[in-house]
Formats: structure tokens, C-alpha cells, sequence
């Protein structure tokens, strides 16, 4: 068995903190205070956090958590509901930073990410002044882009403004993970998101995961198949895709500790390498069938 992470190196994602109907859960996973669980997070040494005013309550969660407490953690938010060539684009960043900072209790932001991907948002000269501004007033120490295209990666690639970017990096999708290593300018901080698949590739069973995507049904079948063949399971396979990655920062948002604790170690396998090849051929480089806004949710 294998350790690649510690608590403190991960990032909690709070998606699922806020709307527990967030992706594909499973049925065991349920909170009688959510307070009292950021607080054991806090206790056990995770020290950043993920989360989004489109979070449900997750922002205010974390804020009770935090409230009275001198500690040195990094919290990360996101601007949302922003419109291209808006003169009030800087406005409507200020408050909502402004917002979130009163709901988290703290002074500053670690990163504010844009929440939305598309390019005219990410080009958008309004929303960049409004960001730059947040950085000017040290309410956010740095701006960061969640990425749904290769495109959208290589804009915030060449973009001097965004040093953080989150990319989907999973078992069945690696391609934004590959084109940042290989990226001439690849000295930013890269997260992974949706190591998981939202928990589709392992919470659901067969009839609802052909419903949601038929080729993301067929590609975990086929998944399951080499699996058995080499006595492993998908979820030691899929952390192992993600934890063998070098230079990148993983969110896990599982409501339970004991598995967030258990995502950490995966086992290594004589046929690693075999089995990597065969893992390598299902894999969707254009980012198709493993995107969430392709599935029928």
C-alpha cells in the first residue's frame, strides 16, 4: 500500500457541503452538523478549501467554522453570474467578493476563480479590470479559471492574470492534465477537479449510468472488465491516475471523513504498466463523453 497524500496536502472541494444533491453521492454519505465536520477537517490538518456562492449554504458553513478561530488556512471562492461587455462587471465582482468574505469571516481570499468558462467571459477586458482590482485592494491573493475546453486551458495558459487554473483530471480523462505538463508556459498552479466523475464511477449502477451517458456507460463497463482481469478495482485505479501525477493539487468533497481519509492510498499492482496501456485506450481526448454538461442529469 501506498501513501501519496497527506490531509493537508488535498483541497476540500464543498459542492457537495452546501447541496448534498451535488453529482452522484453515496446513499451513506450524510451529515448531522456539517459545522462540527468542517471543524474535524480543520482538527485532523486539511488547510484549504474549495467552495462557491453557487454552493448552496457552503460558503456560511465554513464561516461558523472559522469564526473565532486564528488559524493559517487558504480558502478559495468564485464569481458568478457575470455577462460579457457589462460596464457593472467590476461592481458585481467587488461586491460578491466582498460577500463572500463576510460569509467566510475572513479578511482576504486565497484564489477567486471566474465560475463561468466561457472565453468571452475569460477575455472579457471589464471583468479583468474588476479582477485586477480585487488583487490591488489584497482581497484575493490571486485569480484562478475552472475549465471545461482545451481552448479555454490554453487562453488561461498565456493569460499573465490567472495563476491558478482547475481542469477535470480523472481515470478516463487526463488530456487538460497532459497539455498544461507539455505547455511552454506551464509555471501556474494546476488543480484537479472531478477525480471522480462526480461519483458516477462509483455510485451508480448500470441503468442509471447508461441514462446519463451511453459512452461513458460503455467506457466504465470496459473499465470493470480490465479491472477484474488484473484483481484491482476502479477506485485503486483511479486514484492511482491522479495521486501518480506530479505537480498538480487534488479537491476531494466526499461528506464522509473516513473516505476522504481512504482516497489518500491507493495499492501499486505487479501489472501497473499493463494495466495503464489498457486504461490508456478508453481515454476521451476531446473531453466528450466525460464532460458533466454532455450527461442526462
Amino acid at each position: 500500500m501506498q501513501r501519496k497524500n497527506n490531509l493537508e496536502d488535498i483541497i476540500y472541494g464543498t459542492a457537495k457541503l452546501g447541496d448534498q444533491n451535488y453529482g452522484f453521492s453515496s446513499s451513506r454519505e450524510s451529515l448531522s452538523s456539517k459545522v462540527e465536520f468542517i471543524n474535524k477537517l480543520l482538527e485532523e490538518g486539511v488547510k484549504r478549501f474549495d467552495t462557491s456562492p453557487r454552493y448552496g449554504d457552503a460558503e456560511l458553513i465554513l464561516g461558523k467554522a472559522l469564526k473565532n478561530k486564528n488559524i493559517n488556512i487558504k480558502i478559495d471562492s468564485k464569481i458568478i453570474g457575470l455577462k460579457p461587455d457589462d460596464l457593472k462587471s467590476g461592481e458585481k465582482i467587488f461586491k460578491q467578493v466582498e460577500n463572500s468574505l463576510k460569509n467566510l469571516n475572513i479578511e482576504s481570499l486565497n484564489i477567486i476563480y471566474l465560475h463561468q468558462n466561457e472565453l468571452e467571459i475569460l477575455k472579457d477586458r471589464r471583468i479583468q479590470k474588476g479582477l485586477k482590482d480585487v488583487l490591488e485592494k489584497g482581497l484575493a491573493k490571486g485569480i484562478g479559471t475552472s475549465v471545461y475546453s482545451h481552448t479555454e486551458l490554453e487562453y488561461s495558459l498565456q493569460n499573465d492574470l490567472f495563476n491558478t487554473i482547475q481542469v477535470p483530471v480523472n481515470i478516463l480523462n487526463t488530456s487538460f492534465y497532459d497539455k498544461f505538463l507539455f505547455s511552454p508556459k506551464n509555471n501556474k498552479e494546476l488543480i484537479a477537479r472531478s477525480i471522480f466523475l462526480q461519483g458516477a464511477l462509483l455510485n451508480l449502477d448500470d441503468s442509471s449510468l447508461r441514462n446519463v451517458n451511453i459512452e461513458l456507460y460503455n467506457a466504465i463497463g470496459k473499465l470493470k472488465v480490465i479491472c477484474k482481469k488484473h484483481n484491482t478495482t476502479i477506485l485503486n485505479e483511479a486514484k492511482k491516475t491522479v495521486y501518480k501525477l506530479s505537480d498538480i493539487k487534488v479537491i476531494q468533497s466526499s461528506l464522509s471523513f473516513e473516505n476522504i481519509k481512504s482516497n489518500l492510498y491507493f495499492h501499486s499492482h505487479i501489472n501497473d504498466a499493463l494495466i495503464e496501456k489498457e486504461i490508456l485506450g478508453l481515454r476521451d481526448l476531446k473531453y466528450t463523453f466525460t464532460n458533466p454538461r454532455n450527461w442526462k442529469v
